[in-house]
């Protein structure tokens, strides 16, 4: 439980994911970039997002939840 001040009766989460194959030419620090750059176009695009490609955030809200 969150002590006081409470903001909200829920907590949100967005998240950027990235994969990608590592050879000589990529590694851990271009993963860790495309994940963070995702992260951030999730959260551009409001509350409980996944954004899994360089175009595109999906909505994870359920029918029924909390807005």
């Amino acid at each position: 439980p969150h002590e006081q001040p409470r903001v909200a009766d829920h907590l949100t989460a967005s998240f950027g994911v990235a994969t990608m194959r590592c050879d000589d030419t990529t590694g851990p620090r271009q993963l860790i970039k495309m994940a963070d750059d995702r992260l951030y176009r999730a959260k551009e695009h409001g509350r409980n997002q996944i954004c899994d490609s360089d175009t595109a955030a999906t909505d994870t809200e359920q029918p029924g939840s909390p807005a």
